[in-house]
């Protein structure tokens, strides 16, 4: 499917908020929740259109995900983001 993507997230309330406003845009989501069952998704599913993925995650965090599809020769399109980095993720005061 042309509009269908993969969404790595570790905090689960984020994930779902994020694919249920994808999908309200009509898209397909599939989710992750670190870099190591994005690896795994990868490997067993044709490319998504785009990978969306957190940096900061335990098990294998984004920079190592990216690392790991460079070596392996795959490179899906990305989109990287840190809630330490994107203020609008932040509590407010």
């Amino acid at each position: 499917m042309a509009n269908r993507l993969l969404l790595v997230e570790d905090d689960e309330t984020l994930r779902e908020s994020l694919r249920e406003t994808l999908e309200d845009y009509g898209f397909s989501v599939d989710e992750a929740e670190h870099g190591r069952a994005a690896l795994e998704y990868l490997r067993s599913h044709a490319s998504p259109c785009l990978v969306l993925l957190d940096l900061m995650m335990p098990v294998m965090n984004g920079w190592e995900f990216m690392a790991a599809c460079s070596s392996s020769g795959a490179s899906p399109s990305r989109a990287s983001s840190s809630r330490a980095l994107w203020p609008a993720t932040r509590p407010r005061a």
